[in-house]
């Protein structure tokens, strides 16, 4: 295990781990955390991760600027954008043949808005598609919104079980997680993108795919998918079992197509 860092052309240093399996096969499979989360993906990454390495793959877990043990940041989709394209250059630095991607909710958005020309692949957990209305006021103390429209900032307290205290947001923060323009994110597209939707983390897996399907998934790459994961009693761990099969089985397929 080998812990990273990684710095951004605006000089932020990001915070990651890189592991290699023994047998490794020259793919990498790079971890992209939601909004507000860190590295481990609530410890679906970490399952994950260690599933793709018996696998062969080498992992790369990492935490975005402003986020776990990464250097301080405000956090904004184009912040997120230049990080993962950073740590995407990086990676092609030391050697590895092959990146795949592997980003759940907002990190989807991330990381298919990101213009990854050294991408294999894509595999996208629970993404989001689109523009939603938040009820901010619900969201966030009043003192926190009267921050916001005075200093254009505020701090979010971090309870995570990382050294950080707080997160910082803007009012563009709340933009980017509100407006989604869907084409935008699938023009210029080349790879195949496999899309997973768990079942419990969706009100209606069935109505939710049916709904990509017959809006979207024309507009994705030739070869893309579209799978429905499903695990009984909401087991976290089995679900990221089931969600780590599934794509080691996707990355498989492409690396044989290559």
């Amino acid at each position: 295990m080998s812990e990273v860092s990684v710095v951004t052309p605006r000089g932020v240093c990001l915070s990651g781990t890189l592991i290699d399996p023994e047998n490794k096969n020259g793919s990498i499979v790079i971890f992209v955390h939601d909004f507000l989360s860190e590295r481990s993906g609530g410890h679906r990454y970490d399952v994950m991760a260690s599933m793709f390495r018996h696998a062969n793959y080498s992992t790369l877990q990492f935490d975005f600027s402003g986020v776990g043990e990464s250097e301080d940041d405000i956090i904004t989709l184009a912040s997120e954008i230049e990080d993962l394209r950073a740590i995407s250059a990086w990676v092609h630095q030391k050697g590895y043949e092959n990146q795949f991607f592997i980003a759940t909710s907002f990190g989807g958005l991330v990381t298919l808005s990101s213009e990854l020309d050294r991408a294999t692949s894509f595999i996208v957990i629970d993404p989001m598609f689109s523009s939603i209305n938040y009820e901010w006021e619900k969201i966030f103390p009043a003192e926190q919104l009267e921050q916001l429209s005075q200093k254009g900032t505020t701090k979010i307290y971090d309870d995570s079980h990382t050294s950080r205290k707080y997160f910082m947001i803007s009012k563009q923060t709340l933009v980017d997680l509100s407006m989604t323009d869907v084409d935008s994110i699938f023009e210029g597209l080349t790879c195949p993108i496999l899309i997973m939707l768990t079942d419990y983390d969706c009100e209606n897996a069935s109505e939710v795919f049916n709904d990509f399907n017959e809006k979207y998934f024309s507009k994705l790459p030739d070869g893309s998918k579209l799978d429905v994961i499903r695990v009984q009693n909401e087991n976290p761990k089995a679900m990221s079992e089931a969600l780590a099969e599934n794509a080691i089985s996707w990355c498989d397929l492409r690396l044989k197509l290559i």
